[in-house]
């Protein structure tokens, strides 16, 4: 019988236009449902199949997916429902297919698949953006929604009760395919069968009513039926098969269906017992008829026949003053005037549009309730479901999010982590269950109620989870984050029963977990930031976040007292700046050149303190290092006011919050209140006004309440401690008023500021300049550096104090010689006056001790004084001017010192220097600059990475210059760890290893020389062929640049000695010099440039004769200066042969001395100083 086209029923936006579709395409839809099929002839009930039913049902798919899908029109749709197609054709021809039929590629399984290919689009889901949607979707949604919930409830309660058992079958030939032999089209159809079953789980009834509540297409109904048509078994068998037998897009659909099974369901009434149920029951019971007795009062004051008329009352006070309220029930009650007042202060504050959706509706937070059948069925479900599907199905979804699949978007994102976090919950139900059901003393496989879950108990998914928190927040994703809280918190409860556990490897695998999830500290802070973006989320989304925050604060702090260390990775931000050349002339030549290393390390010590001397873009990179975690530390960020608020406004909520969820609360507070001791966060009036309506006021929570007991304790006592905090400071009312401010928290806590703690700025790198160079020449190519930046303002000052530190150390040296030859007169004196007298004080040394203060290198300039500590170039050339830094405190700057045991002549010396290079800088061969003869001074842990060490930590090789050619040396080819040092040949306590005789010797006829020269010959085989290895344990890049650290400390130790020995020798000498001018009657400090002459010749002849004999035994081979008759230098075991020792002839000055360099690595060799310079 054909179908008439009928006008359809009015539009429900315009009612006046009747027909919102065009009637011709009505009509030829219609056309084409008559010509598919209709009611048997002969026997009605059965339906039968048109002669063209399947080209009918390809030219009804191309009409939905041309017109209305390449259109983004509903018209097609439309259509279809009005003709009721679903209903009467496609269920029809679906369920006639019988069970005794076989399953074959072809006749009735292509048309029951041509079917399924209509259902699917047209189940769809309709969510569309309200900026998407046009004029036509207004009018079509509403109708197709409507008519979607038709079909589900057709799918459903069709009378052959084999509709979605068909639906399974169409997909058999498919799966029995091997998954290497199975094409894209065999994926297509798997894939199409399970978004059909997506598709009708996920249609609901959004508005129940009185007339249709929706109860057959429901939950439970939807549950029921998977059950009872196999379904259920289905979705257990591709998932336990996910990532083997199916790979493409299953496990992503597999997964929708599973979320729109369980969401909403609360995993604890699943796996509560008949007695927990009862006692359920009769709980909420109780509260309906509390709520019912509620509603009765309130409705006793409502209005009546006799008290319709209008009312007003007016209140005067005892000023005077009046308030006027309208309305009867000010009459019914003592308090209720004054609460209509208050109510009529109320600021109303205007709501603006939710054009992010932060308020809108999320259906993670919906709460369902199943009828006891279909409980039991999907406890049932999900019991099978974590034993054999969940890891392959999580492990599979996982992998899909890692390599960003085009399936995956933000709702997959979301059902990802919401099913993680329910699966997990459920299964630690199930597991609380197991351990109060089992009998007592019944053997329990702890270890195995936990490899169900183990896809997610690993360091992967932890780090997924913490990538995908932090883009959600960022991109702020409420929903997505929301169940990615759900999730974690479940994980963490997971953790924490894993600690708990009797198995020692479940210990093990929480103790990982536990240091995997508190190692990164964005992970800690995300938690933070969470809880202060709190705006106008819903109660779910607060109540995800607290427990979230509850959770994971519980358990660090948890971890943190069982570690005595606990180390945590963190990220920080390192500023580069890229040097411009400073002179403009030489900006088009040094364009396009690349700056040296030690350019570049010069540069980044420099980056902070030469902004004013060079410019550039700067550029960062993160690094990460480990530090120390402190708890404390951490537990501190939540003390805010905006944390505070999010609490606070869970529990303005409380008469909906369950005991659980109040003390949570109730532990934050304590925590803030009593263990941190800012009990100021809360002393807010209306935080005040809230915890005194929730124990005193109309509303008040009631006394039956799990946490009534916990919050009346906490509201006393917090009480308590306001009352006297406000009696001991009265101003604290004012504070009442307002939010604390986080720079006023510590006084109005403690009644005094808070203490500052300078920090210390960072030091500039370390530099130094290429080895191979004299001190002199090493001066003057710092000094060159720091006048081609335009910084000789620091050459002057360096000047300036070098001057005044030589004039107070000569003043001081030439006080103390006088006081010394004061005490030797009056002594003498003593002992011609009274000699028992002067033997019986004490000797006074025939020598001076000369211990001046150090000089302070002090400055009023703050650019100086910051270059000292932030200029590596000027630090540098402080150091080797002789100059040392000391520290006063670790939250100031350093000071520069010149050290008390730097004689006057050696100032002198380093200030005639300093003034030469500045005068005459020295000059540079063309390419080559000072900066690039600078670079980063190697730290102490590098030096020992760069250079293997032998077992007794000595030296690798000889400290011959030469090679030994003995049996015993080590040739590349040998394992530097295990080499045993030998002892030299030439040691007498050496005894030779006694060698066991062979016990059948050959008798030859060579001789001993002969026999030597045999050896002789095996040997130097041996050594061209282990000669021609090439180890990497040897080879390095820097061996030659870069030395042994701890052998130049040692070095500069002995040097330091040495010349502490010659100054002081240099001053006996100068002591003497001056006493025997004294005694001659020639006085002492003439003035006049006869003196300086003759003090800086005195000087000059005591650094070229070498001081005495007596000075010679003392400083031994250990002086820099070494004489013709001074034994040879004792030298560490270290060969460098590339740097010689050189002779520096400074010509430039004719009173300064010549110094003997000893190069780095070399034995020092005596050397003769001409005490003439000109020659």
């Amino acid at each position: 019988m054909p179908r008439k086209a009928s006008p359809g029923p009015p539009d429900p936006i315009d009612p006046q236009h009747q027909d919102v579709v065009d009637p011709h395409m009505r009509a030829h839809i219609y056309s084409l449902c008559t010509a598919l099929g209709g009611p048997s002839i002969t026997d009605p009930s059965k339906y039968e199949l048109g002669d063209e039913a399947l080209p009918v049902l390809k030219d009804i798919r191309q009409w939905l997916r041309l017109y209305d899908r390449t259109l983004n029109r509903f018209d097609v749709a439309r259509c279809l429902s009005e003709a009721e197609l679903v209903q009467k054709d496609l269920l029809e021809i679906i369920g006639g297919w019988r069970e005794d039929e076989p399953v074959e590629r072809r006749g009735k399984w292509r048309v029951i698949l041509a079917c399924i290919e209509l259902m699917a689009p047209l189940t769809w889901p309709l969510d569309k953006q309200s900026e998407q949607m046009t004029l036509n979707h207004h009018r079509h949604i509403p109708v197709l929604e409507h008519a979607q919930r038709r079909y589900k409830k057709a799918i459903l309660q069709h009378p052959t009760r084999r509709i979605l058992r068909n639906i399974i079958r169409t997909t058999l030939p498919c799966i029995a395919v091997s998954s290497q032999d199975r094409d894209e089209r065999d994926d297509a159809i798997i894939n199409l069968a399970l978004h059909l079953l997506r598709n009708i789980v996920q249609i609901e009834h959004r508005s129940p009513s009185e007339f249709d509540t929706g109860e057959e297409i429901n939950r439970s109904a939807t549950i029921a039926a998977f059950a009872d048509q196999n379904v259920l078994d289905f979705l257990l068998m591709l998932a336990s098969g996910v990532g083997d037998e199916f790979r493409n897009g299953q496990d992503v659909v597999l997964m929708g269906i599973l979320f729109h099974l369980v969401k909403g369901v609360e995993p604890e009434v699943l796996f509560r017992g008949e007695k927990e149920e009862r006692e359920k029951m009769g709980r909420d019971l109780t509260r309906i008829l509390r709520m019912e007795d509620e509603m009765k009062r309130a409705n006793s004051k409502a209005a009546t026949r006799h008290n319709r008329f209008g009312t007003t009352v007016w209140l005067e006070r005892e000023d005077g003053t009046r308030s006027f309220v309208s309305g009867q029930d000010a009459l019914l009650a003592k308090t209720a005037g004054l609460e209509n007042i208050d109510k009529s202060k109320k600021f109303k504050k205007r709501v603006a549009p939710d054009i992010k959706g932060v308020r809108k509706w999320t259906d993670i937070g919906t709460r369902i309730t199943l009828e006891l059948k279909a409980r039991d069925i999907l406890r049932d479900f999900v019991e099978k479901f974590i034993d054999a599907g969940f890891n392959p199905l999580m492990h599979s979804l996982r992998r899909a999010i890692e390599h960003d699949n085009d399936n995956i978007d933000e709702e997959a994102l979301k059902q990802f982590f919401y099913i993680i976090g329910w699966l997990l919950r459920a299964e630690r139900v199930r597991r609380q269950a197991a351990t109060k059901n089992r009998a007592k003393g019944a053997p329990v496989e702890e270890s195995e109620l936990f490899t169900g879950i183990a896809s997610v108990l690993n360091q992967e998914f932890l780090v997924l989870l913490q990538m995908r928190m932090k883009e959600f927040f960022d991109n702020k994703m409420w929903q997505a984050l929301q169940a990615s809280m759900q999730c974690i918190t479940q994980v963490m409860y997971t953790i924490q029963d894993m600690g708990m556990s009797r198995i020692q490897e479940d210990q093990d695998i929480a103790e990982n977990l536990q240091m995997r999830l508190f190692y990164d500290e964005p992970m800690l802070t995300i938690m933070v930031d969470i809880l202060k973006s709190y705006s106008r989320q819903p109660m779910a989304w607060l109540d995800n976040c607290t427990e979230m925050v509850h959770v994971h604060l519980r358990l660090l702090e948890r971890f943190v007292q069982q570690h005595e260390h606990v180390y945590i990775r963190t990220k920080r931000r390192k500023r580069k700046k890229a040097v411009k050349p400073t002179n403009p002339g030489d900006g088009a030549q040094n364009a396009d050149t690349p700056a040296t290393a030690a350019e570049t390390d010069n540069n980044d010590a420099n980056a902070d303190d030469n902004d004013g001397h060079s410019s550039g873009e700067e550029n960062s990179r993160q690094i990460t290092q480990d530090r120390a975690f402190d708890f404390d530390r951490f537990e501190s960020k939540y003390m805010n006011p905006t944390c505070i608020n999010t609490y606070i406004a869970f529990l303005k909520m409380y008469q909906e919050l369950n005991t659980d969820q109040l003390m949570r609360i109730i532990k934050f507070l304590h925590r803030v209140t009593e263990k941190k001791k800012m009990d100021i966060l809360l002393t807010r009036i209306d935080i005040v006004n809230l915890l005194y309506n929730m124990m005193q006021g109309p509303e008040r929570l009631p006394k039956s309440h799990g946490a009534y007991k916990a919050m009346d304790e906490f509201v006393r006592h917090f009480f308590r401690k306001m009352f006297k905090k406000l009696q001991k400071t009265p101003a604290l009312y004012v504070e009442l008023l307002f939010t604390k401010l986080p720079g006023s928290l510590h006084y109005l806590q403690n009644g005094e500021p808070a203490p500052i703690i300078p920090k210390r700025i960072r030091e500039a790198a370390a530099l130094e300049v290429k080895p191979g160079l004299s001190r002199d020449e090493q001066i003057g190519i710092v000094v060159a550096a720091l006048l081609n930046s335009d910084r000789i303002s620091y050459l002057t000052w360096l000047k300036t104090v070098f001057q005044q530190a030589y004039d107070e150390r000569r003043s001081f040296e030439d006080e103390t010689n006088a006081r010394h030859a004061l005490e030797l007169s009056e002594r003498a004196q003593l002992v011609e006056e009274n000699p028992d007298e002067a033997a019986a004080l004490p000797p006074i040394p025939e020598h001076p001790v000369l211990d001046p203060p150090a000089f302070v290198l002090s400055t009023e300039h703050e650019d100086i004084k910051t270059a000292l500590y932030k200029d590596g170039q000027l630090r540098l050339l402080l150091t080797l001017l002789g100059a040392q830094k000391r520290d006063i405190n670790a939250a100031k700057l350093s000071q520069w010192i010149i050290p008390e045991t730097t004689p006057p002549v050696t100032i002198l010396s380093n200030l005639r220097t300093l003034q030469t290079h500045i005068d005459a800088p020295p000059e540079f061969d063309d390419g080559v600059t000072p900066e690039s003869l600078l670079r980063r001074k190697p730290t102490s842990s590098t030096a020992a990475k760069r250079k293997l060490k032998s077992p007794d930590g000595g030296a690798l090789m000889s400290s011959d210059s030469e090679p030994n050619d003995s049996d015993n040396d080590f040739l590349l080819g040998d394992d530097p760890r295990q080499r045993i040092p030998t002892r030299p040949s030439s040691d007498p306590n050496h005894k030779p290893k006694k060698k066991r005789p062979s016990r059948s010797r050959r008798n030859d006829d060579k001789t001993e020389e002969e026999k030597k020269e045999q050896r002789r010959l095996r040997r130097l085989k041996e050594k061209e062929k282990r000669s021609k290895i090439k180890s990497a344990m040897w080879i390095e890049e820097e061996d030659e640049a870069d030395d042994d650290e701890g052998f130049w400390e040692r070095e500069e130790e002995m040097r330091r000695r040495n010349r502490e020995r010659f100054r002081e020798s240099v001053r006996m000498r100068e002591w003497a010099v001056e006493k025997a001018v004294a005694e001659r009657g020639e006085g002492m400090g003439e003035s006049g440039e006869s003196d300086e002459e003759d003090e800086e010749k005195s000087e000059d002849e005591v650094m070229r004769d070498g001081g005495s004999d007596d000075e010679e035994k003392d400083a031994g081979g250990d002086s820099d200066v070494e004489m013709l008759d001074a034994p040879p230098p004792v030298v560490e075991q270290r060969v460098n042969k590339k740097r010689p020792a050189e002779v520096v002839d400074d010509d430039d000055d004719d009173d300064d001395d010549d110094v003997v360099v000893a190069s780095k690595g070399r034995p020092r060799k005596r050397a003769v100083v001409d005490s003439d310079d000109e020659e």
